[in-house]
């Protein structure tokens, strides 16, 4: 049977471009397995973890308060010329409460690894450089403050006289003339309307303060070298085998309270009586306060802790072997910790009371308790109460193989 010319052509074309196919994966095949120069690198593994993890809690109160109060309150009855007079009362305070947090907190892991698997020259199966390396680095700080500040002054004058059936000073007390008579009209006496004056004075400057300071710095610092074994001419080249761990951890715990506490309180009372007794009670009032009051409490807390790791491996290298398994088989391992606790609690508590009280009782008695009263009360109350910590915490390691 006899075939057209244009479908042997087109077979012709057919079987050549098969075999050159065929021709070119033999070739390719031929080159991977007859020793082309392919330069492998092993199984490297490399595992890196960090943790940065912060918690702080802070509260910070403060009060202040200032309570005044003046009071007069004349009581007459039938008394001409009484409770007459002047009255001066006066109140002055400087009332402070303050209540502080400070907090820093500054936390770093800082990680670097780095392997070089082993290198082949001619070789058809490559197991050099299995390096494995795996970092994990945490840092953990919680801090928690609490500070309260709390101030309160209270001061009062009362002036409360009390006369009954009791007419004007007497001679003793205004010195109104010889023949002790009274001048109702002003004309010079100098002690005309009766009473004499009432001077009273408050003056305080409370201060509370409380304060808390955190300082917290951790830090850690790993590095990895491992580089397998390098063959030439090799047919199997197994070394290499450099197994590096590192772990680290920093933990913190700080807890700081402070309480201040300052408190002023001053009374002046000017509370005479006088029943049936003309011109008694009539001499000069004079009572005055003054208290500094200050209460301080301080918390202070530094903490530092470091964490710096560093490996080196270097695997052997082999020439001209069949089975080079020299030098495989490095591990290194590596571990630290810093733990830090620290708790401070400051207490401060100032107090001043003051009182001053004038009240004398007349009855029956004519040119009694005329005579000048001067009262006075003068404190300085301080407290104060302080806590300070400083920590360092530092670990450094280093493991060389070559």
């Amino acid at each position: 049977m006899r075939i057209p010319l244009l479908k042997r052509a087109l077979l012709s074309c057919a079987l050549a471009v098969g075999m050159i196919a065929l021709g070119s994966g033999v070739a390719m095949a031929g080159g991977m397995g007859q020793g082309d120069s392919w330069a492998g690198s092993g199984p490297i593994h490399q595992t890196q973890d960090a943790t940065n993890s912060n918690s702080t809690d802070q509260q910070a109160d403060a009060t202040a308060a200032t309570y005044q109060k003046n009071l007069n309150l004349p009581y007459s009855v039938w008394s001409w010329g009484s409770n007459g007079g002047d009255v001066t009362q006066s109140n002055d305070a400087t009332t402070t409460a303050q209540a502080g947090n400070w907090n820093e907190t500054g936390q770093s892991i800082a990680q670097e690894q780095q392997a070089t698997g082993g290198r082949d020259g001619g070789c058809g199966c490559h197991k050099g450089g299995g390096v494995d390396q795996a970092q994990s680095g945490s840092n953990d700080n919680s801090t928690s403050q609490d500070a309260s500040s709390d101030a309160s002054t209270e001061q009062e004058n009362v002036n409360e006289p009390f006369s009954k059936f009791g007419w004007g000073p007497s001679e003793s007390s205004c010195g109104c003339g010889s023949d002790g008579s009274w001048d109702r009209e002003g004309d010079g006496c100098g002690c005309d309307d009766g009473g004499g004056d009432v001077t009273q004075s408050n003056d305080a400057t409370t201060t509370a303060s409380s304060s808390n300071a955190n300082w917290t710095d951790q830090s850690i610092d790993q590095d990895q070298r491992a580089t397998g074994g390098d063959g030439d001419g090799c047919g199997c080249d197994g070394r290499g085998g450099t197994d590096q761990d590192q772990s680290a951890s920093n933990s913190n715990t700080t807890d700081q309270q402070s309480d201040a506490q300052a408190s002023t309180y001053q009374v002046n009372v000017n509370a005479p009586i006088a029943i049936f007794s003309s011109g008694s009670n009539n001499g000069d009032v004079d009572q005055s306060n003054d208290a500094t009051t200050t209460a301080d409490a301080s918390n202070w807390n530094g903490t530092d802790q470091s964490i710096e790791q560093g490996q080196r491996s270097t695997g052997g290298g082999g020439s001209g072997c069949g089975c080079d398994q020299d030098g495989s088989g490095t591990s290194q391992d590596q571990s630290a910790s810093n733990s830090n606790s620290t708790d401070q609690e400051s207490n401060a508590q100032a107090s001043t009371e003051q009182v001053n009280v004038n009240a004398p009782i007349s009855i029956l008695s004519w040119g009694s308790n005329n005579g000048d009263v001067s009262q006075s009360n003068d404190g300085t109350t301080s407290a104060g109460a302080g806590n300070a910590n400083g920590t360092t915490q530092a670990i450094s390691q280093i493991a060389s193989i070559t």
